[in-house]
């Protein structure tokens, strides 16, 4: 993790060994540089690079992005500061620019969070699992019964983790997420709802869309998801802060 990046403003001290005007563009490219090195001798390490014109901060001044691709450049983007509070990021909606970045870009995101700030729910653990590629955790829950579903939601993630860090993500809204492999004619969806009061959370897609073989039989491991037509339909009745997931593949395979 690359942090401590951001911009001090130009430099025209010709002691310091770097162009003169010192300026945006240069710092850019000395902080790729750092990368590289590291890359170019430790080609398997995964690095995330904070943006680098305002590293630490929760916008973001650099194009997310912006040199990313490059010869030995970095791996990962940094998920915007939500680290501190996850749980009051999402509650109050700070976390849905998460949800709009995969939309708009597939640049893997890395972003790790405190498990003791998340509900019995697993609300904020699921939210960053759909939104991250790469997530850390830490932090023991004081409440059993979360800590406890906290390990059986990161037990089904390993299980299916391919899709969430390498599906294509789809968006039916901002409570239904969907990780899809269409080489396997299969997805993931996560469900949440994000809200104080219970609630019906429901909505259709097209499985064209994401390059699915809406013929084909597909089946889910949970009632609320079904397939029809080739369109996904889900519906599910949600109590506040709360979040499924269920694994969606052709019915043979299972």
């Amino acid at each position: 993790m690359y942090d401590g990046t951001g911009w001090n403003g130009p430099c025209s001290d010709t002691t310091h060994g770097h162009p003169v005007p010192y300026l945006q563009e240069d710092l850019m490219l000395n902080c790729i540089e750092l990368v590289r090195l590291i890359h170019a001798k430790y080609t398997d390490v995964l690095i995330e690079l904070h943006d680098m014109l305002d590293g630490g901060n929760t916008r973001r001044m650099t194009a997310v992005y912006y040199k990313y691709g490059l010869p030995l450049s970095y791996d990962d983007n940094w998920g915007f500061e939500l680290m501190w509070n996850p749980m009051e990021d999402i509650k109050e909606g700070r976390d849905l620019a998460m949800y709009y970045y995969n939309l708009a870009c597939n640049v893997p995101v890395y972003l790790h969070i405190d498990l003791r700030k998340d509900n019995e729910h697993c609300v904020m653990l699921w939210w960053f699992a759909s939104t991250t590629r790469h997530p850390g955790i830490g932090g023991t829950h004081k409440d059993i019964k979360t800590t406890e579903a906290q390990k059986a939601a990161m037990k089904y993630y390993k299980n299916f983790d391919k899709f969430f860090k390498r599906g294509e993500f789809y968006g039916i809204d901002e409570e239904i997420h969907l990780h899809v492999l269409p080489e396997e004619n299969a997805f993931i969806i996560n469900i949440f709802n994000l809200s104080d009061n219970p609630r019906t959370i429901t909505g259709k897609f097209d499985l064209k869309e994401a390059g699915l073989d809406g013929a084909l039989n597909l089946i889910s491991s949970k009632p609320w998801a079904k397939i029809n037509e080739g369109v996904l339909e889900v519906s599910s009745e949600m109590l506040p802060w709360s979040a499924d997931v269920t694994d969606i593949f052709i019915s043979d395979l299972i």
